[in-house]
């Protein structure tokens, strides 16, 4: 079962977990977003590019971390067991 939360989100790179609903709601009201979409607005990317680059960065510390993932994973669901591992 895929569980939703906690969710890790960040504003110019600086990340916070939310728990539930509400304080997703209210890091986002905020200004915090997923990774990918902070680190395209802090670096003046285009997003889908900045996922790209994220995508293999994290399957890369996946690994060094020992996370196993399914193949298909959402690259803010990968960015967030790695984020846990850590």
């Amino acid at each position: 079962m895929f569980q939703e939360y906690p969710k890790a989100l960040y504003l110019a790179g600086q990340q916070l977990v939310a728990d539930d609903k509400a304080q997703e709601a209210a890091a986002r009201a905020d200004g915090y977003d997923d990774w990918h979409a902070d680190h395209a607005r802090t670096n003046d990317m285009d997003p889908a590019e900045s996922e790209e680059l994220d995508r293999d960065a994290l399957k890369a510390r996946a690994a060094e971390l020992g996370i196993e993932h399914a193949r298909n994973i959402s690259t803010e669901k990968l960015a967030e067991l790695v984020a846990a591992a850590q």
